[in-house]
C-alpha cells in the first residue's frame, strides 16, 4: 500500500495491495542454538529440546507467536519465553527470572493446558522499565512477568512431549492470528542490519 502511495510514477509499484505487517527477510528458528534432540523444519519444532531464535530482540517492543501443532498430552511440557545470553541450552526454565537468565510461560501453568490450534503470544516492552514480557492464549492475556535482560533471545522448549507434538514460530513472517488490538505499535521480529 504504501509502495503505491509513494510511488512517483507508478513503475516501482505492482499495485498489488502490499501487507505491511509482514517481514519478509525476518527473524526464524535457530539451526544451531538448539538442542540435539529437535528437528526443525521451515519454521516448525519436533522433537525433545530446547532451540532459540536465530536473533536476540533488539528493538523496542516485539511480538511473535508460537502455535501447538499435533496431539498435546498431559505429560507434555511445553515453554516459550525469553533466555539471557547467559542461558545455556537444556537447562531448565524459569517462569520468573528467578534463575537470572531466563523468562517463560509453561504450558502446565496455563489455566486451561494447551491443545492442537492453540496459540501462544508474546509481547515483550523494552521501553518501559523493569522490561515487561506479556503472555497471551489465544489473544486473552495470562501472564506478564517483568526484568527480562536487554538482548533476551526467544526459546522454544518441548519437554516430556508426545511425539506427534510440534511448535510452529511466527516471528512475523506471516500474519499473526491472535495479536491483540492494544499491541498495535508492537511488530514482529526485525532482523538487526548492519547500514553502514
Amino acid at each position: 500500500m504504501l509502495s503505491t502511495l509513494f510511488s512517483c510514477c507508478g513503475c516501482c509499484s505492482t499495485g498489488e495491495p502490499v501487507d505491511e505487517d509482514i517481514i519478509e527477510d525476518g527473524v526464524a528458528l535457530s539451526t544451531k542454538a538448539k538442542t540435539r534432540n529437535l528437528t526443525i523444519d521451515s519454521d516448525v519444532v519436533r522433537g525433545i529440546g530446547q532451540v532459540l531464535a536465530d536473533q536476540c530482540l533488539l528493538q523496542d517492543r516485539s511480538y511473535w507467536e508460537i502455535g501447538v501443532v499435533g496431539d498435546v498430552t498431559s505429560t507434555s511440557a511445553i515453554s516459550i519465553g525469553v533466555v539471557a545470553p547467559s542461558h545455556v541450552l537444556g537447562e531448565p526454565l524459569s517462569e520468573d527470572g528467578a534463575d537470572g537468565s531466563s523468562w517463560c510461560i509453561h504450558s502446565r501453568s496455563l489455566p486451561t493446558g494447551l491443545k492442537p490450534g492453540d496459540v501462544i503470544g508474546c509481547a515483550m516492552d523494552q521501553t518501559d522499565y523493569p522490561v515487561k514480557l506479556s503472555f497471551f492464549l489465544n489473544g486473552k492475556l495470562v501472564r506478564e512477568v517483568r526484568g527480562p535482560v536487554a538482548e533476551a533471545t526467544p526459546i522454544l522448549s518441548l519437554e516430556g512431549a508426545a511425539p506427534g507434538v510440534a511448535l510452529m514460530a511466527n516471528f512475523g513472517q506471516k500474519r499473526f492470528s491472535y495479536k491483540p488490538k492494544h499491541l498495535s505499535a508492537f511488530d514482529g521480529l526485525l532482523r538487526s542490519r548492519n547500514i553502514i
